[in-house]
């Protein structure tokens, strides 16, 4: 009985964490960047004049802030050691190539737009007007707004959600392709060596 009291928190939280909302918010608008976990962290990058740049953490029970481009001290770097490189197959290199380009895509896939909103000015006014009939087509849906400025402005607002949850589904599934994929191929040249 102790042991579901101690394990069944514990279980809560990591279903809070699997399933709370990961965020990231972008407005060139409003100078606001930010990255967070709702109820857990929030990251933001905030431009300041004497600074440039502030980056703000906020965990539960914690607030930090740093400033990134501020000059450090230089410390005596060691002298490293030359690895030698290790020529690997072209092929292997790659399908390690495209695994990881159809991850990175299945991954970027499994974030939810919530509003996407681009104002642009091109410069040129003819341009500008090929521009409107196309972004029309494009604001179909309520959470995306192209719009067309004559103002030389170029704003950008982005808001994202996801999950730990569907990141680690996608992550897994293309893991357990892989490891199929290499069995295959590992089958198959063993074939064709006894073949020969």
């Amino acid at each position: 009985m102790i042991w579901i009291y101690i394990l069944a928190p514990l279980l809560a939280i990591i279903v809070w964490l699997l399933l709370a909302t990961l965020y990231i918010r972008v407005s060139t608008v409003n100078n606001t960047y930010t990255v967070g976990l709702k109820g857990f962290f929030k990251i933001s990058l905030l431009p300041d004049e004497k600074e440039y740049i502030i980056i703000r953490i906020r965990i539960v029970g914690f607030n930090s802030v740093f400033y990134p481009l501020k000059p450090i001290e230089k410390k005596t770097r060691k002298k490293k050691k030359k690895k030698i490189k290790v020529r690997k197959n072209k092929m292997t290199g790659l399908f390690v190539f495209r695994y990881f380009l159809k991850l990175a895509i299945s991954a970027i896939r499994s974030w939810k737009i919530k509003s996407l909103k681009i104002n642009i000015d091109t410069g040129d006014v003819i341009k500008n007007a090929y521009l409107i009939p196309i972004f029309v087509g494009v604001n179909v849906k309520k959470n995306i707004n192209f719009t067309v400025n004559y103002q030389s402005e170029m704003n950008l607002e982005v808001d994202v959600e996801n999950n730990l949850f569907r990141i680690l589904k996608v992550v897994l599934l293309a893991y357990f392709k892989y490891k199929i994929f290499i069995r295959h191929g590992n089958k198959f040249r063993r074939n064709t060596q006894q073949g020969h």
